[in-house]
């Protein structure tokens, strides 16, 4: 009965301190992140440093707030209101896009969400050390907050532009900290971190091509995050700080919080696999170039069957829906489904 105590022990007993818990940015994968650090504090984690950026401000906000009862983090993100804070996103593009505003919602729900659980809450009043990481849209510098109120400075954090309107704080204007750097590794760094656990929810594996504008622009947010992420561990292995890096994205769409419960029970098992010393499973960041062919293939006659969908419409129709030149967005069940690369590359 004392071995599996053991092993967490001697996995967060071989942290040298001080050490920093940095949480990733990644939208409703947050959930598996939160899962993840619910379950290393209570096996005994007491970072000296959180960072957080993004969702990972929020989950990392909470944390160094209530240090005590972690798990009233994951009661945050079952909350009902939790689960409706992006409902009208797509319909509220179109207003923005007709009335010129900045962002598709506004930030009402963000902050009621903020006040309910932080309250008018300092930096300084904090039990455990936090910082966040927001851009600055009118310097383009990456800004660290590490005092004043924490609610303003983790919505600056988790501005998704074009989501969510900039927030203007000072003499800056800020957005989602993620689009300079998701994971706060260098700052840990900075700031005399000797170990850094590392939580990405931000990646995850890249088994098949992207369809639609919301997976291609997600897949080139990913990637993006992947290069950043070599650029962190490199950073922490230059200074001779060992980045313990547990990923826990279940793959849900990060603008997705209806499945926060599984999302919280997968980061749950990822933290518990991490404690008793196994190996994760590592993400498979591309497919081997022969399966890179068939994917290619595939991609070339969907994209002919979009074309030919087009091309039959009426060309009033087509003018009338497509007046700007873009490609039509074909229903999915009228084309052929690609396969999944797993079967194929085991």
């Amino acid at each position: 009965m004392d071995e599996p105590a053991a092993a967490p022990a001697f996995r967060l007993a071989a942290l040298r301190p001080p050490v920093a818990l940095a949480l990733s940015g990644g939208g409703a994968r947050g959930a598996a992140q939160a899962g993840v650090a619910i379950e290393l504090i209570a096996a005994g984690l007491r970072p000296d440093l959180i960072i957080g950026t993004s969702i990972g401000a929020w989950n990392g906000a909470w944390l160094a707030a209530h240090p005590d009862d972690v798990e009233s983090l994951a009661t945050w993100w079952l909350d009902a209101e939790v689960r409706r804070i992006f409902r009208g996103m797509w319909l509220g593009y179109a207003g923005a896009l007709a009335w010129r505003r900045s962002a598709a919602l506004s930030a009402g729900r963000v902050d009621h969400l903020l006040g309910r659980g932080l309250g008018d809450m300092t930096f300084e009043e904090l039990p455990v050390r936090l910082v966040i990481g927001a851009a600055d849209l009118l310097t383009a510098d990456l800004v660290y907050f590490d005092s004043g109120p924490v609610a303003p400075a983790v919505r600056a954090s988790s501005a998704i532009p074009t989501v969510l309107p900039p927030v203007a704080l000072g003499d800056r204007l800020l957005v989602d900290g993620g689009i300079l750097d998701n994971f706060g590794v260098h700052e840990a760094v900075r700031r005399g971190a000797r170990s850094i656990i590392l939580v990405d929810v931000s990646t995850y594996d890249l088994v098949q091509p992207p369809v639609g504008l919301g997976e291609i622009f997600d897949r080139s947010t990913v990637i993006a995050q992947v290069h950043q992420r070599r650029r962190s561990a490199a950073a922490a292995a230059g200074a001779g700080v060992p980045m313990h890096l547990i990923e826990a994205s279940n793959g849900e769409s990060p603008l997705d919080f209806q499945h926060a419960a599984a999302a919280l029970e997968h980061g749950r098992a990822v933290a518990r696999a991490w404690l008793a010393g196994e190996a994760l499973p590592p993400l498979r960041p591309a497919p081997p170039a022969e399966e890179r062919v068939r994917l290619l293939q595939r991609w070339r006659v969907l994209e002919e069957q979009l074309v030919a969908r087009m091309s039959a419409m009426p060309l009033w129709r087509r003018v009338a829906q497509y007046g700007n030149g873009s490609d039509p967005a074909v229903p999915a069940a009228d084309l052929e489904p690609i396969d999944p690369v797993g079967d194929a590359a085991g």
